[in-house]
């Protein structure tokens, strides 16, 4: 999860189909329970109904490849897709009022700072002119 933080977030929508957002995540441990953290844009639909249905599944998709039966010495096998993937069910918070823009400053922060660590400069959200960090946080949740 750490090396492949790109997740699908998939819960129920409001008629009960399946609705999927892909998003980064990243992971804490608290008290001994792994805490998966990420945001969505609020334009999104997927926190009303994370709001409404909190049970969700999260899965992260590994390194995958293809394989060949010339792999093995025998050829008495057939082609396969080797992976490796996780599957977390989870039980959805979404923050509120004062500590939704705390909460999501935060995150998007650390979220940030994770993936563009090994590019030497993280990227802020005040780097742009039309974007600061307060309608980053705004249009969070």
């Amino acid at each position: 999860m750490r090396e492949h933080p790109f997740a699908s977030l998939i819960s129920l929508d409001d008629a009960g189909a399946p609705y999927v957002t892909h998003l980064p995540l990243h992971h804490e441990e608290r008290s001994n329970q792994l805490v998966l953290l990420g945001h969505c844009a609020r334009g999104n639909p997927h926190w009303r109904y994370l709001q409404t249905r909190p049970q969700a599944l999260v899965t992260f998709m590994g390194p995958h490849a293809y394989l060949s039966p010339k792999v093995y010495p025998d050829l008495a096998r057939v082609p396969t897709w080797n992976y490796l993937a996780v599957h977390c069910t989870v039980q959805a918070t979404l923050s509120k009022g004062r500590t939704q823009k705390t909460n999501c400053s935060r995150v998007l922060s650390r979220t940030m700072n994770l993936l563009t660590r090994s590019s030497g400069a993280a990227w802020a959200p005040n780097s742009l002119r039309r974007c600061s960090p307060a309608s980053s946080v705004s249009s969070c949740v």
